[in-house]
């Protein structure tokens, strides 16, 4: 077998822009990478490394990742446990009050995320706040090692980042899983009627979805399908940061602390992804009320919980010419411009006027923007049957409106 070509990695891998790392490890799964070679690395993309390095994988899918002198990045490498997990060694311990190890896991991840939220809260003081972030950052691992298929399990890490470390205005708490599993649109498919990575993306990130179960069910005997649901969201509410990275796609979730906004993309080019799947976490250490933000999210799975049955009323068909039109894209980044928005929408179809609404340039929304926008609108137009026309919409974003239809008109 010929040698494995150069991974190209970037000079500095950071997730305020992770596509360039995304994009090399999805070129070339079977390579090699020079951790020397790096000036810049995050911890995220080191257990993203770690996983597709491990030495049991096969030769020609495996990344042969290695360090020879002792650069920053080498150091850092080493210090966090990467060599010991790559060569499938015990984690070596943790730098004092600063990380959770790089390291394999197949089961029993609720003792790794008691560690993890420790890490993030270590005042007994606020155990009732710990034991809240535990909780979902269990349902986090549970979610990935549960559906990745990968025979290997999973690699997890973590880091508590002080404030003035790069871009970080707060201290911060970095959570990362991997595995080069089957990636959730397969996972997905099995119950689930998704065609793109995209949508399947979409559709993971929304409460009692989960490919172990059918949609419109709740749970299976061992998972609720809540994993991914519980993390974006607590990002949106305080204000962090989530990647979600699989075969074939990329979704983005940042957070602009100052505005009290958040917004999802899809990293471009289209196809960014991660040979199985790789979700990073980040949230911001200042002290909060998370048991509260939990009972917030609860009621939010039961507000978008679909009935049994469902009606539709949004319309994919070209409107009638005298349609008036809107384009959504205008209020993306405002929650609060999306609101207003909405009622606008609501305010002419329960005057029994048609709308028609374009949502061209948007790979995908977020399920909170798409309900500040619309589902008031939806359930009022379907009582005064004033047609609501969706135009130039993505598989994501049909998606989320077939799924805003599911709970609006139950």
């Amino acid at each position: 077998m010929s040698d494995p070509p150069d991974l190209g990695l970037p000079s500095r891998i950071v997730l305020n822009d992770p596509s360039p790392f995304l994009s090399a490890v999805t070129a070339s799964p079977w390579s090699h990478a020079n951790l020397d070679e790096l000036e810049t690395v995050d911890m995220w993309a080191l257990v993203a490394l770690c996983a597709l390095a491990r030495h049991e994988r096969s030769e020609d899918a495996r990344c042969d990742v290695y360090h020879r002198s002792g650069s920053a990045a080498a150091r850092f490498a080493h210090a966090v446990g990467f060599d010991a997990a790559r060569d499938g060694r015990e984690p070596p311990r943790s730098e004092v009050e600063r990380t959770v190890p790089i390291q394999r896991v197949t089961f029993g991840q609720a003792r790794v995320a008691e560690r993890i939220a420790r890490l993030a809260v270590p005042s007994d003081d606020e155990s009732e706040s710990r034991d809240a972030l535990a909780y979902v950052i269990d349902e986090l691992l549970r979610n990935v090692i549960q559906h990745s298929g990968d025979p290997l399990g999973a690699v997890v890490g973590a880091q508590r980042m002080a404030a003035g470390r790069g871009d970080y205005t707060r201290d911060t708490v970095q959570v990362i899983v991997a595995d080069t599993g089957r990636g959730i649109l397969e996972s997905l498919r099995r119950f689930h009627n998704v065609e793109t990575a995209q949508a399947a993306l979409e559709k993971a990130i929304r409460p009692h979805i989960s490919g172990t179960f059918p949609e419109g069910q709740t749970g299976s005997l061992n998972n609720a399908g809540l994993g991914l649901f519980f993390t974006s969201e607590m990002a949106k509410l305080t204000a962090g940061r989530f990647l979600l990275a699989t075969r074939g796609a990329s979704l983005l979730l940042t957070s602009d602390d100052a505005a009290g906004t958040h917004r999802a993309q899809l990293l471009s080019p289209s196809g960014t992804g991660f040979p199985g799947t790789l979700a990073v976490f980040e949230l911001p250490l200042e002290v909060v009320d998370r048991d509260a933000l939990l009972d917030v999210i609860r009621n939010r799975v039961d507000e978008r919980t679909p009935g049994p049955g469902t009606r539709r009323w949004l319309s994919y068909a070209p409107p009638p010419p005298d349609t008036e039109h809107l384009s959504v894209r205008e209020c993306l980044d405002d929650p609060g411009t999306a609101v207003a928005f909405g009622e606008r929408v609501r305010v002419l179809v329960a005057a029994g006027r048609p709308v028609a609404l374009d949502f061209r340039d948007m790979g995908i929304a977020t399920q909170s923007f798409l309900h500040a926008l619309l589902f008031q609108a939806v359930r009022v137009g379907w009582a005064m049957g004033a047609p609501i026309h969706v135009i130039d919409a993505s598989s994501a974003v049909r998606s989320g409106l077939d799924y805003l239809e599911s709970y609006a008109l139950k």
